[in-house]
């Protein structure tokens, strides 16, 4: 029997049965750098860390990409220009700048620069008819006004909070000569906090366990994901205080006996007092088990159970009119290293975030070599059966004789 296992094994090796998952990228407008969301799909059929998932353009060059894994604030900044009312200056004494200020409020202003390898001392004066002007701030000194890689450069001055409608700048030309200043304004920044991701379960079952006094949720997820918090929404009673134990079951195959045990990922305390939003251990799961000790209360009235992984992102340069598709799924495959990994910190600023979309399985059956080697032909594999089943014949028939000795 082992040696007919051998040659089925044999033939086996003459397949290798591929699984990858495909997706598409949406088109981008321009040529720049894009964050792309990962779907749930590709996670699920990827490596927890991404290793196996690959980008390739339409002629089927690889793509480079980095990752973002942990939840952050994605900032915005937009430049509100001011109207500039008048420049003048005196020869080596000063120059300046008057503008407009629309806001009801200001404590700072952004100038746009052009390049110059001077140190300046500036002060500001406010008014709200262009004849009197008040003081708010002398001596801010402005450095670092150039910048090898543009012609101009961004300097942000802060000043006491102020509500005049007129802005004046002074600049101290009496050591150097004046700068050019392009532009004077705000920048208002903004701040959006990428969301969980929630996953959608499949089913879930409960089941009551009154001599353990305990109440046991099974959530069974569509395929497998990584989840790492868990929201938990109580209908009734109105006030309530359980022990939560999540856990996973766990197979394992030991001497040719199968056991399994609880893989326990959070322990909690369920309570009408707080928001019942808890982590857990992150890890790719099927199914997820919830056993909530009722004590000598009556079991808990469950609204919604809500599974949550944080969102995973791919940053990448992507061209216009292009069509990019994304395959994972190869175990073979561990994470690439790119130049891009060098430029993480220069690349701060993206076009924009796009999606995956299309997300498919795909099945195939591949040789694992076009020109198999002699041990791979059918002739080879035939010639092995016969082989061994002389062989067998052979030893049956000594083991006879031997008997009837």
């Amino acid at each position: 029997m082992k040696r007919y296992s051998l040659l089925f094994l044999l033939v086996l090796t003459q397949l290798s049965f591929a699984q990858q998952t495909k997706a598409q990228l949406e088109k981008v407008g321009e040529k720049n750098f894009y964050r792309i969301r990962v779907s749930p799909e590709i996670r699920s059929a990827s490596k927890i860390n991404l290793g196996d998932l690959r980008i390739f353009d339409s002629k089927k060059n690889e793509v480079p990409y980095l990752i973002e894994t942990q939840l952050q604030k994605t900032e915005t900044n937009q430049f509100e220009a001011f109207s500039i009312l008048s420049k003048s200056s005196v020869a080596k004494k000063t120059s300046t700048v008057i503008v407009e200020n629309p806001k009801p409020k200001i404590s700072e202003l952004t100038l746009i620069i052009a390049n110059s390898d001077v140190d300046k001392k500036l002060s500001i004066s406010g008014s709200n008819d262009q004849k009197q002007w008040f003081g708010i701030a002398n001596s801010i000194e402005l450095f670092d006004m150039n910048d090898p890689n543009s012609t101009q450069v961004i300097q942000t001055i802060d000043f006491p909070l102020c509500a005049y409608k007129f802005l004046k700048i002074d600049f101290d030309d009496t050591k150097t000569l004046p700068v050019n200043v392009l532009q004077i304004g705000t920048t208002n920044s903004s701040f959006q906090l990428n969301e969980w991701e929630e996953i959608q379960p499949k089913n879930r079952f409960i089941t009551q366990l009154p001599k353990e006094k305990k109440t046991l949720h099974q959530v069974v997820l569509n395929q497998p994901q990584s989840i790492e918090k868990i929201r938990i929404k109580v209908k009734l009673p109105t006030l309530f205080n359980r022990e939560v134990s999540v856990y996973t079951l766990e197979t394992k195959k030991v001497n040719n006996a199968t056991t399994t045990h609880q893989e326990v990922l959070a322990r909690f305390t369920l309570s009408s007092k707080g928001t019942n939003e808890f982590d857990i251990v992150p890890g790719k799961i099927s199914e997820l088990y919830i056993e909530i000790a009722n004590e000598d209360n009556p079991p808990l009235e469950i609204e919604s159970i809500q599974l949550y992984q944080k969102p995973m992102f791919l940053i990448a340069e992507l061209n216009s009119n292009e069509e990019y598709t994304v395959i994972t799924g190869d175990e073979k495959l561990f994470a690439p290293s790119y130049d891009l990994a060098h430029f993480e910190n220069e690349i701060k600023n993206v076009a924009g975030e796009i999606k995956m979309t299309n997300a498919e399985q795909e099945t195939s059956d591949k040789k694992v070599s076009e020109q198999p080697s002699f041990w791979q032909q059918p002739w080879f594999m035939w010639l092995c059966i016969i082989v061994a089943g002389i062989t067998i014949l052979y030893f049956s028939v000594g083991l006879a004789k031997d008997l009837k000795k």
